[in-house]
């Protein structure tokens, strides 16, 4: 992010809060810059335990049908402990943020992101 865009987010859209949806590796290795005034929540929505073990219990058959995969993938979203707490304190997070703007955000902004789009929806 460069300056320019944390003073946009900042004046333009009165950022209030950054919700950070990555696993403790992703954020470490490129955290996200302190801005004066905004709370940041790093929510970690797919913890590495969690993937090694979803990993460990698949089967070979699981790993090529593509379909199966991508629905066991969003289910573990809905159905792990680690991300139940997250998008719940998100929520908390939006619902208490009575003024300015939430950016919410992973690493590639399409699946922890993405159900997080749908859940505010």
């Amino acid at each position: 992010m460069t300056d320019a865009d944390m003073e946009l987010l900042l004046s333009q859209y009165q950022l209030g809060h950054i919700i950070d949806l990555r696993d403790e590796i992703e954020a470490e290795s490129a955290p996200d810059p302190e801005m004066e005034g905004v709370i940041y929540h790093h929510l970690n929505v797919w913890p590495r335990a969690v993937r090694m073990r979803n990993i460990a219990e698949s089967t070979v058959s699981q790993w090529l049908d593509s379909a199966l995969y991508v629905k066991n993938y969003y289910a573990a979203f809905a159905l792990e402990p680690a991300a139940i707490a997250a998008y719940r304190e998100m929520v908390g997070a939006l619902l208490g943020n009575a003024e300015g703007s939430v950016l919410v955000h992973c690493v590639h902004g399409k699946d922890r992101t993405g159900v997080a789009a749908a859940l505010i929806l």
